[in-house]
């Protein structure tokens, strides 16, 4: 696990989390690639294309800190991170898209075992489509 995160923590600062402030680099190129954007070819990728990126990694690390089987990163260290994300991290179109992203993950999980501290958003009073296995496919179902 402790690879798994090392590497997503590389791949996404926001699973950290940290953030840059842009006025800390001498160039927007420098900025944009601190926060993880990718270059390709001499030119830095679109924020659109980022923002997806970003969106898979903090799915991710939504997922690892949900699953409740021997998981040693678990709502304890997300729950810790939800704290830290929204006191420390300025409100932007990144870190909007990276906090919706993991709370669309580990938000159910969160609030069944936090309730009290996180009623503030009754959204995440269901559980998310996908966060368990179904226990049949349509590929099992005999066709006539």
């Amino acid at each position: 696990m402790d690879l798994i995160l090392a590497e997503l923590h590389r791949a996404c600062i926001y699973t950290v989390p940290k953030h840059y402030s842009r006025s800390a680099f001498e160039s927007n190129e420098a900025y944009y690639k601190a926060l993880g954007f990718q270059e390709d070819e001499g030119k830095i990728e679109s924020v659109d294309s980022y923002l997806t990126r970003l969106e898979s990694y903090m799915k991710l690390y939504g997922a690892i800190v949900q699953t409740e089987i021997d998981n040693v990163h678990g709502l304890k260290e997300g729950w810790a991170w939800l704290a830290r994300f929204v006191n420390a991290l300025p409100a932007n179109r990144y870190t909007a898209v990276a906090l919706a992203a993991f709370l669309h993950m580990a938000g159910y999980s969160l609030f069944r075992k936090y309730r009290n501290q996180f009623v503030k958003d009754k959204e995440f009073h269901w559980e998310p489509e996908g966060r368990q296995l179904k226990s049949n496919l349509q590929s099992d179902l005999s066709v006539p």
